[in-house]
């Protein structure tokens, strides 16, 4: 009976959270929802920042932001769950099996209107923290997005960045307006999808993972024959 328990918490664990029963090489992992909604620092070097958050209805996060201007650093936001300042609930989960991390953004309005051909092109990035150690800025693969008809870019992109890490310290979004002419030098409020890319495999975040396995544990002690 214990031996039955024991595999039904651990099927359970696969395909509640659609963890990867085995290691998956070469290949990106996305964030859930509940992990997106999970940011909560306004990380780096930028000043913009989020003013509302929504888990919409259907895949992906609604973040508001609020660029201040048009040049740097009022151009740029830095968003994510950091080991400092922040609640870190992703921080610590082992990445050591992917290479890359994935999410898809879609511009979805900038000042309250979604039309075509308002603002200009806008840079977006999956950051998590860098090749190299602590300390020394975060990496991100730009992707492109932007309202305007004439262009070779669309409002949905997805950024890939290439990573070689074991766990995550930092991990988080990158949006900045790209071109300062294109944009009002008093401010744009920006509306951004941000959800887990198609291709790639959602991770939860610790305290859940931990939370499952503290409910296995307790179902096990429940059930342990006397």
């Amino acid at each position: 009976m214990r031996n039955q328990l024991v595999f039904a918490v651990a099927i359970t664990a696969v395909f509640a959270f659609r963890l990867p029963a085995t290691p998956v090489l070469g290949k990106g992992f996305t964030l859930s929802d509940t992990a997106l909604m999970s940011f909560d620092q306004h990380y780096g070097w930028g000043d913009a920042t989020i003013t509302n958050r929504r888990d919409v209805p259907g895949p992906g996060v609604e973040f508001d932001i609020h660029f201040p201007g048009n040049e740097q650093p009022d151009s740029v936001l830095h968003y994510g769950s950091s080991k400092d300042g922040s609640a870190g609930s992703l921080v610590g989960i082992d990445v050591s099996m992917y290479d890359a991390f994935e999410l898809k953004f879609t511009l979805v309005s900038i000042d309250g209107v979604s039309t075509p051909d308002i603002g200009g092109l806008v840079s977006v990035g999956a950051a998590i923290n860098p090749w190299h150690g602590e300390g020394s800025g975060e990496a991100y693969r730009p992707a492109w997005i932007d309202l305007v008809s004439d262009t070779p870019y669309d409002s949905t992109s997805i950024s890939s960045t290439t990573i070689d890490t074991d766990q995550i310290f930092y991990i988080g979004i990158i949006a900045w307006l790209f071109e300062p002419s294109d944009w009002s030098p008093s401010g744009t409020n920006m509306t951004l999808l941000v959800e887990a890319a198609p291709s790639a495999v959602v991770i939860p975040e610790t305290g859940t993972v931990l939370l499952l396995g503290l409910g296995g544990l307790a179902l096990l002690r429940k059930y342990r024959p006397k």
